[in-house]
């Protein structure tokens, strides 16, 4: 039964194989063709493209209430990205364990660039500030 229908295709000329199956040269191979062009497409960006680098600055503010047992992780968590120029900046809201010394010393040591402790005061004067 195979040979059969193996023999019937070859039999065709190209007119009479078009006649019978235009329905599959219109929508499947197109659609087919259009994947595999899309696909090549794909492949051929991603081969000859250069990766995009950001080398904007960016600043990260730490804010929190009582984490000294997570500071410094955080920090050199931070310190691990691939971005160059980055300006971290903690802020610490009134704690009342170990934060400011932990924080004072990765200051001294140079892995953040700037400490601020936000006393009821700090934040008044800055609100004044922004409210003009």
């Amino acid at each position: 039964m195979l040979s059969d229908v193996i023999d019937f295709l070859q039999g065709m000329d190209i007119y009479a194989f078009l006649y019978m199956f235009w329905f599959f040269v219109i929508f499947d191979l197109t659609r087919y063709m259009f994947s595999l062009v899309g696909i090549l497409f794909s492949a051929l960006v991603e081969k000859f493209s250069t990766p995009l680098e950001f080398t904007a600055p960016v600043s990260v503010i730490l804010a929190g209430h009582n984490e000294a047992h997570a500071l410094e992780k955080c920090v050199r968590s931070l310190h691990e990205q691939t971005l160059k120029e980055l300006q971290i900046i903690v802020v610490d809201d009134g704690s009342t364990d170990n934060t400011r010394q932990v924080a004072r010393q990765l200051e001294s040591r140079g892995l953040i660039d700037r400490f601020i402790v936000a006393t009821v005061l700090f934040l008044i004067f800055h609100l004044q500030l922004y409210a003009r």
